[in-house]
Parts: structure tokens; sequence; C-alpha cells
């Protein structure tokens, strides 16, 4: 008779890191496991939604890069950068609390938050890394930086990955985890389920920068005037940036702070992305080509890989958006290329094949994930 576990889910709060995790934590529960996901109270409903019991997050830090540290929101920044030890320590102090009024048989972790490992490891409970992108062992972060191994190795999120003994799950594919090392499982894209094709719109261009990396008036006001006088429609999604302070824009360009960026992308003929994992599978399990405008070096990674799979390109500058969808649209052997990896995903269930893996490591599970 399989016993009921207790597993508890601690992602770093922001969109980009609790949604992969969310088919994980939704796999888990259909299966009867107890589920929890310790995260900011804006994620509580979709937890829910899952199957899972949210705990809220109070302690949750102000995720925020500038398009230009000495520019606008500079201040900001810094100011986000000095008040996060003080947000770790009552985070680390909530996780406490949480484990002990759940008692959970395993930790699910973000490989990025290390007051996470160090409370769980503190407290004696077996713990498991889900990295939401590729896992960062140092091999992996020399092939994308192109910096020694020996140099990353004294970060300590590569200690955390690199853990003797420790299991780390990666939301990605196989060609898209760089120096892949033992321990590291690449489950697959953790998307639920793929989206079915939906009828397209003409010449649709979706722009967004991400949920971290801000892009400024001048990235969005090149772009729109690139498409100024054209057929495209253009909806952009500014994030961090008040889209009234873009000021008039051109009757087919539209402005908003957030949308539902995979219902979108089912719509959309071309995606113009900052290239981080989440939003380049979202866009290939859509079908959509992609036009890459990186700002770390994890996505300049991924934007070129996703090229060389000619699924996307690289924009040179903002002003050569149009010029630069019009190519890739223009190019005969991008749809092919895209139905490929798009299948490649489809034949992939990452939500379960890592809800097996945690199964797997809960103390007293055989690899059937059934009680010993």
């Amino acid at each position: 008779m399989a016993i009921v576990a207790r597993v508890l889910f601690v992602p770093y709060s922001v969109a980009g890191h609790v949604g992969p995790m969310l088919p994980v934590a939704a796999e888990l529960s259909a299966r009867g496991e107890q589920v929890w996901m310790l995260a900011g109270g804006a994620f509580a409903e979709a937890i829910r939604e899952r199957g899972a019991t949210p705990v809220p997050l109070t302690a949750v830090p102000d995720v925020y890069v500038p398009d230009r540290l000495l520019g606008p929101g500079g201040l900001r920044y810094a100011r986000g950068r000095m008040r996060r030890p003080r947000i770790n320590r009552r985070a680390a102090a909530e996780l406490h609390t949480t484990l002990l009024g759940t008692r959970p048989d395993l930790v699910v972790l973000d490989p990025m938050i290390g007051w996470a490992d160090r409370v769980a490891t503190r407290a004696g409970v077996r713990s498991v890394l889900l990295s939401t992108t590729f896992a960062a062992t140092g091999t992996a972060l020399a092939e994308v930086s192109r910096l020694p191994a020996a140099v990353h190795r004294l970060r300590p999120m590569v200690r955390r990955v690199e853990r003797d003994g420790r299991l780390v799950l990666a939301h990605t594919v196989p060609g898209l985890q760089p120096g892949h090392a033992k321990g590291i499982e690449v489950v697959g894209p953790l998307l639920g389920s793929l989206d079915e094709h939906a009828r397209r719109e003409d010449r649709l261009l979706f722009v967004s920068p991400g949920t971290v990396f801000a892009r400024g008036r001048r990235f969005f006001h090149d772009i729109s005037g690139a498409f100024a006088g054209t057929d495209w429609r253009v909806l952009i999604a500014t994030g961090h940036l008040d889209p009234a302070s873009l000021g008039p824009l051109p009757p087919h360009v539209h402005a908003v702070r957030h949308v539902p960026q995979r219902t979108v992308l089912r719509r959309a003929t071309v995606f113009l992305t900052h290239g981080g994992m989440n939003s380049t599978l979202e866009a290939v399990a859509a079908g959509v080509p992609m036009i890459f405008a990186p700002r770390s070096a994890e996505q300049r990674y991924l934007a070129r890989r996703w090229a060389d799979r000619r699924a996307g390109v690289l924009l040179t500058a903002p002003r050569e958006a149009r010029h630069t969808a019009e190519r890739l649209v223009a190019d005969p052997g991008v749809p092919p290329a895209i139905d490929y990896w798009r299948a490649e995903l489809a034949a992939r269930d990452g939500a379960r094949r890592a809800a097996d893996l945690i199964a797997a490591a809960i103390p007293g599970r055989t690899s059937a994930g059934r009680a010993r």
C-alpha cells in the first residue's frame, strides 16, 4: 500500500521560477501526495489550482535589473540589493516555521536561494534541487561564460548544485544543458500540457523583455518606430516600465505592462524575447519563431543554441526589428525547424519525469515511488 508523502516546494518567489514548479506540484498532488509550496501571496491561487497548499511567504525581494545601472531604475536596483540580506533572513525564518508546521519528507528547492538550502540542511530534511533553467554546474557556466570552470566552482550556487549525492533536476532539454555532469537529470519542459496550434494573426509581433531584466523607453520606441507604416501589428509587454511613459504610439502598436504570455503566443507570428528558458520553451511549444534580444550570459547562450536550431535569430539593434522579422518569416527553413523542435518538446513529459524522480528520492520509496 502506498504511503502518502509530504513534499514542500520552495521556489525563488518570482513568476519565472514559480511557474515551472507548478506542473510538478500538480503531478505529485494528483498521485495523492501531500504538497505545499512556500511562495509570495500573488501565487496562492495558481498553487491551489494545481492541488497544492500555498504557504504565504511575506519576505519577497524586489527582483529587478534596470536597462542601465547608471540610468533610470539604478537607485531602485541598488536599494533592492542592499535590502536583500535582511529579506533573506526573514524568508529563512519563515521557511523554518513552515518546516516545523508541515514536517515534510522532502523539500524541493530552487538552487538560486541559498538561505533555503541552509535551513533545510540544518533541519536535517532531505532536499532535491529543481533548476528552472539549465543546471549551473561549474562546467556548464564555463561553457556559457567561456571562463575556466575552476572560477565558477567558487560560487555558492555551483557548490549547492555539485554537492555529492545531490539530485538536481533541470527544466530544459538535451542540447540546452551545457557541460552535462553527474547527478543532473534533464527532465524536459515543465510547461504542463503543450498548447495546440491556434489560428495565427497575420503578421503579429509579440515583444516581451521578461519579468526580471527591464528595458527602457528607447528600446520600445525603436521597435515601435521600426514598424511604423507597415502592416504588422505589434503587442508590447513593457514589464517594469509604465506603458504610459512611452507616449503616443502608432495605431497598430499596443503597449501594456503584462499579458498572459502563452495565450498571446498561440496567436503570434513572431516573438521578440530576452531568451530566457521559460520564454523560449513556451515559444517553441506554441510553434512561434523568435527574435532574441538577450541581456544575461544565460540568455545569450540559449539564444545561440536556438538560433543554431533555426528556431530564431539574434537581433542586432531594436531599430532593425522589422527587417529581422521580415527575414525570419520569409525563411523557408524556419517552419519545419520549429515543427521539429515542437515535436521534440511534445515527446517529453517533463512534469511526469520530474515527479517520478522526486517520488523516488522520498525516504522509504522505491524507484517506482511506492513504499518499501
